[in-house]
């Protein structure tokens, strides 16, 4: 009984070890891209990375000199004089500087290249590095007071939520600002700097109060994250009272209430750096001495109050249905009600409309006392004159004394001459805004819209430079997706009347021409004589019209959720906007909630698709080896180049048939790039994340990674596309050096409050700069032979209840703010890769939306690259929607979940032709990259030919695995062996008591 209960516990381990090893198994080769990334990086040249990285940081630089704003400066307090070499550099975030987003989860973040914290570079820092001597007292204080988050480990590895407390000791606390520190202080220097900053990242949006932290601290629920606190108040009040000179440094990326600057006596200058990375602070003493003159522009409108935004009542806020069911993902939803009225459009239309009529307060009347700092605003060291040299329509120069006729495909050339007339050289950006025929109770239309903008290069003074801004027409229609000027439409519209092209110095203020600004305004006038129906895509010439609207709604569920939407006919009073009560989901909204096995058959066996054309049934052949390979030796054979040069080239066939549905399966599971597939000899992809540094989920000393660079803020900032493509190139040949072949960057969504918690990672609340920035972005990269996911396609514009939430608004909304910087990206700029959402569009997730994915990506927009789900989050994020419905990709999601139960190498013909097709689109995206590349080179521009200094390392992990089973497989049955028939030999062999053995 003894052998027997013995040999049972034996075998239990046994079991146990075994079930261990094979869920071991299991988990490691289940998620083997995310494993290799972390145990075998790409082969690097560690030299040529350091030098790659050192062009990044130098560029860096000046992406900071550039994109800095001076929001005011009076009396010329800035430059600063050469003499003044000793300074005081109060605040506590003088010695915990925001780089980058903070929170370990935070994809915009950025960490010192070699992890040494001690590299990165702050105001401080900066500063010491110009020959400026500061007041070490103070900062030795303010250490004392609160450890810096920057120094703390455990801070390092918190979420964003630890980093966003409000940390300033009192000015009148003795036990830190006593009087022999505050007389030091004053005896020191005369000069003054005072830091303010704010944090945000991934997970969160700014509060509507203020944590705070410190001893002696208390929460403030009274004022916003936007608003300065009572420390930091009363800091700035003291400053302005007892120093000459006195600049305030703005390091943050929200667009805060800034009023104080007027009513605090004493504060002379202030610079709006954003978050400028690991070390490109080194720029801004350039700038506050002089030796470059600021000439950046806002972003966004800076309101005294950003209650008279009509997003504020919703920001950081989401509404529960009334019979919401987080059991299927659909509880929570956001309301878009103020319609395509973002940012300035909105201040600027509500001004033309008189809603601010009856303002006057301390600030001013009117508009005037409502917007601080406009949209494009920012000041200079000198001043320019704009004259208009000429303008061209297609080319044809036209008479400026009479509105030239327009299409919606006319091209506007408008030359601009820029004379310095200052003492110091600098540059000048040349805005144009738009305004529109409007009609009470017609088609929505902003009273002002952003469609062209060129920035000169640096100008002597009396020197002058001619610049063309380049307008596109279409970017003049309207979309009427409510048939509101009853002409039987749904499109885009350029409703007949008169249009004007306002040369701006922002978004409110019209340039007078002439060297001293005593001519004309700078206005143009066009013409179009019949409203035009625009019925295609002016590019791609694809058809276009409503998908998300009514029954027109391709995926059943209309996206304006029924809500109501503010119209410039009978504007609100922004003071007194409100969230709507609570309402209740529909059926149809419920019904399309989770992509599940019933959906997924009745998609997978239909005749027709969504759009009413023919499904392809055709049968799928599998696994017929053709010879074809797409690398040789690692490089890039001419069969791949002329497949990347060619969507429709007949050898597509041939190498797509000799995929199986095990590479499908490989490549749509699980992504974190993607894997290599031998049947057609495609080496395998790393992608890694972004925009703001190339890195990988992996932290520590011993990973590489790029440059930390500037947040994509402060390029947009910069207005300058030149620039943009520069970072591009740069950040293209960093991926390169890394063996990154593509990034899950640029972020494309809009700053819709200024409470968003990722506005750093996106560009600007306009849709036409962001475009702008991301065409460049992605034309680098391609130069590159890198490519871009763009993310969050779509609405994904507020982090508080991201996952899951609906987002609803106008399909005019959608197509003219949110959707714009997608499109340009594509269609002008060649981008090959798009990120989907956490959330909803309307009710029905981006994963599922075949109105999005096949409707806008690859009917209107002609995209034939990748889409891929945001990272895994459970929560109704579906790859068996995603690819059916257009896209290619899970990042960590798996097949068949939801409920659904297809098996994919035997499913239905419809499904094995997309996975097909889908396979085409992720070959493609890398093979159309590098054919782009391969032309760059035969004609490179100024930034010449980029250089591979890594190579794929071997994935040793995979067979020690395999040669571990072996082992272990071998140990086990050897341990079976004795448990069962070596015991018994044994048992036989002992001699009865007293004699011999007994015999066989």
């Amino acid at each position: 009984m003894k052998s027997i209960v013995i040999k049972v516990i034996q075998l239990a381990v046994i079991a146990i070890l075994t079930a261990g090893l094979i869920v071991g198994n299991v988990v490691l080769f289940s998620n083997a891209q995310a494993v290799s990334s972390a145990l075998c990086p790409p082969i690097i040249n560690e030299e040529e990375l350091a030098n790659t990285q050192n062009i990044g940081q130098e560029l860096a630089k000046e992406m900071v000199q550039e994109g800095t704003v001076l929001l005011r400066n009076e009396n010329d307090c800035l430059p600063l004089d050469k003499a003044n070499t000793k300074v005081n550099v109060f605040g506590w975030r003088s010695v915990d500087w925001v780089y980058g987003a903070e929170g370990t989860n935070s994809s915009g973040g950025v960490v010192p290249e070699r992890f040494i914290f001690d590299e990165n570079v702050d105001f401080i820092k900066a500063l010491t590095r110009y020959g400026i001597e500061t007041n070490t007292e103070l900062q030795e204080m303010y250490e004392r007071y609160f450890e810096p988050n920057h120094l703390s480990e455990a801070l390092r590895d918190h979420v964003l939520g630890d980093y966003m407390y409000l940390v300033e000791p009192d000015i009148n606390d003795k036990a830190y600002y006593s009087d022999a520190l505050l007389a030091n202080a004053k005896k020191f220097s005369d000069t003054a700097f005072v830091v303010i900053s704010r944090n945000g990242g991934e997970g969160w949006d700014a509060p509507k109060s203020q944590q705070k932290n410190g001893p002696g601290a208390t929460n403030d629920t009274a004022r916003t994250y936007l608003q300065i606190s009572e420390e930091e108040e009363a800091l700035l009040t003291y400053v302005g009272a007892n120093f000459e000179n006195v600049i305030v440094v703005l390091n943050t990326e929200y667009a805060m209430e800034l009023g104080f600057l007027e009513t605090i006596p004493g504060l002379d200058a202030c610079l709006n750096a954003v978050w400028t990375g690991t070390r490109g602070a080194s720029a801004l003493p350039s700038l506050i001495w002089g030796d470059v003159s600021p000439s950046a522009k806002t972003v966004d409108t800076y309101a005294y109050d950003t209650r008279t935004n009509p997003t504020y009542a919703y920001a950081g806020k989401a509404t529960t249905f009334t019979n919401g069911d987080p059991g299927i993902c659909l509880n929570r939803y956001i309301d878009y009600t103020e319609g395509i009225y973002v940012g300035y459009k909105w201040y600027e239309t509500a001004d033309a409309e008189g809603v601010w009529s009856n303002v006057d307060n301390g600030y001013g009347k009117g508009y005037e006392g409502v917007v601080q700092y406009p949209f494009g605003y920012g000041l200079s060291y000198t001043t320019f004159g704009w004259d208009i040299e000429s303008v061209t329509v297609d080319g044809e120069e036209v008479n400026l004394s009479e509105p030239a006729e327009i299409t919606e495909k006319s091209k506007i050339a408008v030359n601009v001459r820029v004379t310095n007339t200052g003492d110091v050289a600098g540059k000048d950006v040349v805005e144009a805004f738009v305004t529109v025929p409007y009609t009470d109770g017609g088609i929505e239309k902003s009273h002002v819209s952003l469609t062209g903008f060129a920035k000169t290069g640096t100008i002597e003074p009396g020197e002058d430079e001619v610049v063309t801004v380049n307008v596109d027409a279409f970017d003049f229609a309207s979309y009427d997706c409510y048939n509101e000027n009853d002409n039987g439409f749904a499109g885009y519209e350029l409703e007949n009347g008169e249009y004007s092209l306002k040369l701006m110095t922002d978004s409110h203020t019209v340039k007078n021409t002439g060297a001293d600004g005593a001519g004309s305004p700078a206005v143009i006038k066009f013409n179009v004589a019949e409203t035009i129906k625009i019925a295609a895509d002016p590019v791609t010439g694809a058809e276009t019209g409503n998908l998300f609207t009514g029954e027109d709604a391709i995926d059943g569920v209309p996206i304006d959720g029924g809500a109501e939407y503010i119209s410039r006919e009978n504007f609100p009073d922004p003071l007194t906007t409100e969230i709507a009560p609570a309402r209740a989901a529909t059926q149809e909204m419920i019904d399309h909630a989770i992509f599940d096995d019933e959906w997924a058959n009745e998609w997978d066996n239909a005749k027709t698709d969504a759009f009413g054309d023919p499904v392809k049934t055709d049968p799928v052949t599998w696994g017929k080896d053709s010879g074809l390979r797409l690398t040789e030796n690692g490089s890039v054979t001419d069969l791949g180049y002329r497949l990347g040069s060619d969507w429709d080239d007949p050898d597509w066939d041939k190498l797509l048939d000799q995929l199986t549905t095990a590479d499908c399966k490989l490549v749509f599971n699980k992504s974190y790039g993607v894997p290599a597939v031998s049947s057609i000899g495609m080496t395998e992809r790393k992608e890694y994340d972004g925009p703001s540094q190339i890195k990988g989920f992996i932290m520590g000393s011993d990973v590489d990674r790029g440059t930390g660079y500037p947040c994509p803020m402060v390029l947009a900032q910069s207005w300058s596309e030149e620039l943009a493509y520069k970072h591009a190139m740069t950040y293209g040949q960093e991926m390169k050096t890394l063996g990154v072949a593509g990034v899950w960057a640029s972020g494309v969504n809009i700053h819709r409050t200024p409470f968003g918690g990722r506005n750093f990672e996106y560009y600007s609340e306009d849709s036409y700069l962001s475009a702008r920035m991301v065409v460049q972005f992605s034309r680098g990269l391609a130069n590159r032979g890198r490519y871009c996911y763009l993310k969050h396609f779509v609405i994904n514009d507020q982090e508080t209840n991201r996952s899951t939430v609906s987002t609803f608004c106008t399909e005019q909304a959608l197509r003219e703010i949110y959707l714009k910087p997608f499109r340009a990206a594509i269609v002008e700029g060649g981008c090959m890769g798009v990120m989907t959402t956490y959330g909803r569009i309307g009710s029905v997730s981006t994963t599922s939306s075949e109105a999005l994915l096949t409707g806008i990506l690859r009917r209107e927009w002609k995209f034939r690259g990748s889409v891929i789900t945001d990272y895994t989050d459970n929560n109704g994020m579906s790859i068996d929607a995603q690819m059916r419905m257009g896209g290619n990709l899970g990042m960590g999601v798996s097949l068949n979940t939801n409920g659904v139960s297809t098996n994919y190498d035997n499913a239905p013909a419809r499904v094995q032709n997309r996975m097909r097709e889908a396979m085409k689109e992720v070959i493609y995206t890398w093979l159309r990259q590098q054919y782009v590349e391969q032309q760059y080179m035969l004609d490179p521009d100024e930034f010449g030919a980029g250089y591979a200094s890594s190579y794929a390392s071997w994935n040793w992990w995979q067979p020690f695995i395999v040669c571990v089973d072996v082992v272990d497989a071998i140990a086990m049955c050897v341990w079976i062996f004795f448990i069962f028939i070596g015991k018994d030999r044994k048992e036989k062999n002992v001699p009865p008591e007293g004699g011999a053995p007994a015999a066989a």
